[in-house]
């Protein structure tokens, strides 16, 4: 089996082989890294420019990868990683992001929102019980952990998905 270099301190065996991913990152000495961190309230982020900013007071709902047709659009690429967030613990906290809705295939809109000074896209599945967020809008996008993959039935070909999480062809069951 091939081994690669991990700084120069350890040899870690190819990513598939969690457990010992896991053990490696809890063993003493070895440095603090982000992909420890776990997502906690309060968290932030906001756009590119700064003109808008976000505060959430709640740990995430959930955190997934959708590859539906209407995100690989919005984002311009094979997936919107999105960190869903209780509706309540949502708030801007600077500007005033501007709002389009796209058709969803659960019926109805996909409230989205973005930034009009720099045009980056910060919102998606907007309702009453929960926020979408961008992942790559969080301060610290490295605390974002996808927990599945949704919409896989809409998945490009030369999209490789983590092969360690869940895949639903559409929406994940309730």
């Amino acid at each position: 089996m091939r081994r690669r270099a991990i700084g120069k301190r350890r040899w870690l065996k190819p990513a598939h082989d969690r457990q010992n991913v896991l053990a490696l990152l809890r063993s003493p000495g070895w440095p603090a890294t982000t992909t420890t961190k776990k997502m906690s309230a309060p968290f932030t982020g906001g756009c590119g420019c700064g003109a808008i900013r976000y505060q959430v007071t709640a740990e995430p709902i959930v955190m997934f990868n959708c590859h539906c047709r209407d995100c690989q659009r919005a984002t311009g690429t094979s997936f919107s990683a999105v960190v869903y967030v209780p509706a309540k613990a949502f708030k801007i906290t600077k500007g005033s992001p501007r709002y389009y809705q796209t058709s969803s295939e659960s019926g109805g809109h996909n409230k989205r929102g973005f930034c009009a000074d720099c045009g980056s896209r910060l919102f998606g599945g907007i309702s009453d019980q929960g926020h979408g967020i961008n992942a790559a809008s969080l301060d610290d996008p490295t605390l974002f952990k996808p927990q599945m993959h949704i919409w896989t039935a809409d998945a490009q070909p030369w999209d490789h998905m983590d092969p360690d999480l869940p895949k639903f062809e559409k929406y994940a069951p309730q």
